[in-house]
């Protein structure tokens, strides 16, 4: 009950939010969803509540920075390109990457550290996911993804993973559980994020026009409405108490939901998209 009572409180502020480029519903104070950073895809780092920048990669547009990563303390962080380089800043250590040695035509779509943070993988648009220091290896899904993965996230020990295809398919690999997919829920979209749950027993799936599908012990807590194709949802992430999410667009409005609060504005201007949403842990 108390969901849905944040959810249509949320949804009657829709129309006036939208108009300034945020949706927000409300957030308890005291809430764990307090902290996070925007990035957007020439480098531009934006860190808000306890989130701590401590420097970022600058890149060119055919380079794109398209993920960030926090380290279990959030004393760091590491980021992703597209062509496989991998940024470290604060606390966090490098272990390798994969400049140089992707395929002709792959790109590095996502980046997820193991649970101690002494490690972290890579995952490709062909459905290659590349293991770096204390990071399980997983098959590849090269010829097995639906025009391309999109996106990925692992299990609370680091030894199974979620991807998720453009057409809606989830592989669920080594201890990770099948819970579900959304193949086919909405034809004239696709998905681009796939989130867990803490304890591993859940995701949530986003689509680019919103939407917000949640499998196993998932809590749905409203989809980002209005959007459109010119402006897709680009990223989602959860709280660290599951009761909240945040999900962004990519000229840089983004939504807090649940116990995720709103702190500030994005600006992202056409050469400088936003590509990602991460919480503090």
């Amino acid at each position: 009950m108390r969901h849905k009572a944040r959810l249509l409180i949320g949804v009657m502020a829709a129309a006036a939010s939208l108009a300034c480029g945020l949706f927000s519903a409300v957030s308890p104070a005291g809430a764990s969803g307090g902290g996070y950073w925007v990035l957007q895809k020439e480098g531009t780092l934006t860190a808000f509540g306890t989130a701590q920048s401590f420097g970022t990669l600058t890149t060119k547009a055919a380079d794109k920075v398209v993920s960030i990563e926090p380290t279990g303390d959030n004393g760091g962080y590491w980021e992703a390109t597209a062509n496989g380089q991998v940024g470290v800043f604060g606390d966090a250590v490098f272990y390798g990457q994969a400049k140089g040695s992707l395929a002709t035509g792959d790109r590095v779509v996502g980046l997820a550290s193991t649970p101690n943070s002494a490690g972290y993988w890579l995952l490709t648009k062909d459905g290659v996911i590349l293991s770096y220091g204390d990071a399980t290896a997983f098959p590849s899904l090269v010829g097995q993804v639906t025009t391309r993965a999109e996106s990925f996230d692992t299990t609370p020990d680091g030894n199974g993973a979620w991807v998720a295809d453009k057409a809606g398919h989830v592989f669920s690999l080594g201890d990770a559980g099948a819970f579900g997919n959304a193949v086919g829920v909405k034809p004239a979209s696709h998905p681009v994020s796939i989130r867990g749950t803490t304890d591993g027993l859940g995701y949530w799936i986003t689509e680019a026009n919103g939407d917000v599908y949640q499998f196993g012990d998932a809590t749905f807590l409203g989809s980002y409405p209005g959007v459109k194709a010119s402006n897709p949802v680009v990223s989602m992430d959860p709280t660290t108490d599951d009761d909240g999410y945040w999900i962004a667009l990519a000229n840089g409005s983004y939504g807090a939901f649940g116990d995720a609060q709103y702190l500030g504005p994005v600006t992202a201007p056409t050469t400088n998209k936003v590509t990602a949403i991460e919480s503090v842990r």
